[in-house]
């Protein structure tokens, strides 16, 4: 089990690489931090057993790189390479279809139309079969340009309405291309309403989106139909903000940083993966073999003890004394191997990765474990125990005392209100009630964001405990406490197994005691632990 698990873990993390590689190429190519965008690539195409599709997107974002400072030549090398490994995929097809359109705008860049032209006329063929809302607006854009250059402008101008229309749905960021075109086509039809409306909404979306490319390429074009309509003084006033958005781009800078780090690459790519291949072999043998070791083991006691148990039912050996197996017998190797990870120091990216990786696991699966255990302990408690006033007051300040770590990360103030007066005991043992506060708590601290208050008042039908983080999805409200759901992310990134909320679900099931959840006006969440 724990083989097919890992194995399946690898598999969607390939594919979710690819992924989260196209976001940070993106982000780091609008910050103009080329080179690292360039690394990131890199380090996935350096990875063992990469698949083809993968190779194809890593030369594909390698292209865009290259595209944001116009190295055209260095944009259609990696577009042929993307292609190539695309050819080798089951989806060929597809990928033709896209880098055919990918080349077309690249060749439309550089003012190579009869190229261009040619590999528009497949796709058009084909009707732009394979191509999205994105492709076929840049596509129509290039076509409606055409026109333009033949003069037909109110012919023009209809696609580019129609390519604005596709791009406002599949990539808005990407509309000031379509505005730049305008910009051009309405200075030759002289509509100067229109061309200044097409000006101010294109440097909008530019600087809305933080793309200086494109805040550039907007004011070259409204320069040039200034300089053609003997505009002096506004040409001189948009040159000199051009001049500074230039400065701001230094692109030869860029190009030569990039230029060096590939060749570096170059050089030392094939030595690099047969060391790091080494390497990691023997690192990952090792581990396997501990874990195996681990199952087995576990295999070992659950089977003795499901021959010693046999007057027990089935749903009791798994929930009895397989939680105490796991937390015995295997919860300790996993913390061995975890202190084992943390003592390993290389400068291998790999073998970083690899120990990490197994390290957020084993403390996930510890995780899973003392939550296990201890809704065993708190579900063993008598019904009809209660907890005194005197305990709630432990069981708030114990909580506080162990979270306290937790709120000073996130400089969170917790503010505990107790009732003045005594009051009658809450209908729960002290154990359970320990469990549910700690989870409720846990939770508020996760998803809290920082440098706000938690706020836990005792009233006289229960607890409520307040948070103003980032509150509960309507649909989720009624299930919560009835399912296992997946764990999302805090505010800070903190991961969970989503087991917390279910586990103490099935403790208040059959007592006196409900958990109701709201979502206050003044965001955030409140969670109050009542009376039936």
């Amino acid at each position: 089990l724990f083989f097919i698990f890992g194995t399946v873990n690898v598999l969607l993390a390939q594919s979710q690489a690819v992924l989260d590689l196209e976001d940070r190429v993106y982000a780091l190519n609008n910050t103009f931090k080329y080179d690292s965008s360039q690394i990131e690539i890199h380090k996935l195409l350096q990875k063992k057993d990469i698949s083809n599709e993968d190779k194809y997107y890593a030369y594909l974002y390698l292209s865009y790189t290259y595209k944001r400072l116009f190295d055209y030549e260095s944009t259609l090398s990696n577009l042929d390479k993307a292609l190539s490994h695309g050819l080798l995929t089951p989806r060929k097809d597809y990928f033709m279809a896209n880098i055919h359109c990918e080349k077309a705008l690249a060749l439309f860049d550089t003012h190579r139309y009869y190229e261009a032209d040619s590999l528009m006329q497949l796709l058009a063929k084909n009707n732009y079969q394979h191509l999205n809302e994105e492709y076929q607006s840049k596509i129509i854009m290039q076509a409606a340009y055409l026109l333009y250059l033949e003069k037909k402008y109110t012919q023009a101008e209809q696609k580019y309405d129609i390519a604005l229309s596709l791009m406002q749905k599949a990539s808005p960021c990407d509309l000031p291309m379509i505005y730049g075109k305008k910009i051009e086509l309405y200075g030759k039809m002289q509509q100067k309403s229109d061309l200044i409306n097409a000006y101010k909404l294109s440097l909008a979306c530019a600087d809305s989106c933080h793309i200086v490319k494109y805040a550039i390429y907007t004011k070259e074009m409204y320069l040039n139909v200034l300089k053609e309509q003997a505009a002096y003084r506004d040409a001189l006033l948009v040159k000199e903000e051009l001049d500074g958005l230039n400065d701001v781009y230094n692109k030869k800078e860029h190009l030569d940083r990039l230029a060096a780090l590939d060749k570096q690459y170059q050089y030392t790519l094939q030595d690099y993966k047969l060391q790091a291949q080494a390497r990691q072999m023997v690192f990952l043998d090792g581990i396997i073999f501990i874990l195996l070791g681990v199952v087995f083991l576990g295999l070992y006691f659950y089977v003795t003890l499901k021959r010693q148990k046999e007057s027990i039912t089935q749903q009791n050996k798994v929930s009895e004394q397989l939680i105490y197996i796991l937390s015995h017998d295997i919860k300790e190797p996993l913390l061995g191997v975890r202190l084992l990870l943390k003592k390993l120091k290389h400068n291998d990216i790999y073998l970083t990765q690899a120990s990490q990786s197994l390290e957020d696991q084993i403390a996930s699966v510890n995780g899973i474990l003392s939550n296990l255990l201890q809704f065993k302990r708190a579900d063993s408690q008598k019904e009809n125990t209660n907890t005194s006033s005197k305990e709630i007051a432990e069981i708030f300040q114990d909580a506080k005392s162990e979270l306290t770590a937790k709120l000073k990360q996130k400089n969170l103030h917790l503010d505990i209100y107790l009732l003045p007066e005594p009051h009658d005991s809450l209908p729960i043992s002290p154990e359970k009630l320990q469990i549910i506060y700690l989870n409720i708590l846990s939770n508020a601290i996760k998803y809290s964001f920082p440098n706000q208050k938690i706020i836990v008042s005792q009233t006289q039908t229960g607890i409520s405990v307040q948070d103003f983080g980032t509150g509960i999805a309507k649909d989720k409200k009624n299930i919560l406490l009835k399912e296992v759901l997946s764990s999302q992310k805090g505010t800070d990134n903190e991961m969970g197994n989503g087991l917390g909320l279910y586990l103490i679900g099935q403790l208040v099931k059959d007592s006196k005691m409900k958990i109701e959840f709201e979502s206050p006006e003044s965001g955030g969440t409140l969670v109050n632990i009542v009376r039936r």
